[in-house]
């Protein structure tokens, strides 16, 4: 299946895009279409892996009323999915959560 199934979080932080987007970029993703609202990045990697940390990925981040919401997939054709993308996006996640948080007490 090519790209597997997306994992998709909506967040309920406050952070603006240009904040969210250099957490991804230390995240190793590279900025792919960057508009005013929304974001798509992706990750090199390689073909054939054991596990998701070296496999491409495609990440998009998009504002919302109440926050941002963004969907990641494997960039490549994946066999199967052992939770990696999962554990993955929940790292983002709470990155960008924190950095919302942090926004707040400012």
């Amino acid at each position: 299946m090519w790209g597997w199934k997306p994992i998709e979080r909506e967040l309920e932080v406050k952070i603006p895009l240009e904040d969210a987007k250099k957490l991804i970029l230390e995240e190793g993703f590279e900025v792919h279409v960057e508009n005013p609202t929304h974001m798509i990045f992706k990750r090199k990697g390689y073909q054939i892996a054991a596990g998701a940390e070296k496999i491409p990925l495609e990440l998009a981040i998009a504002t919302t009323g109440s926050g941002l919401f963004f969907q990641l997939r494997y960039g490549t054709f994946v066999l199967f999915d052992t939770g990696d993308l999962n554990s993955i996006a929940g790292r983002l996640a709470e990155k960008l959560e924190a950095a919302g948080a942090e926004t707040l007490q400012m």
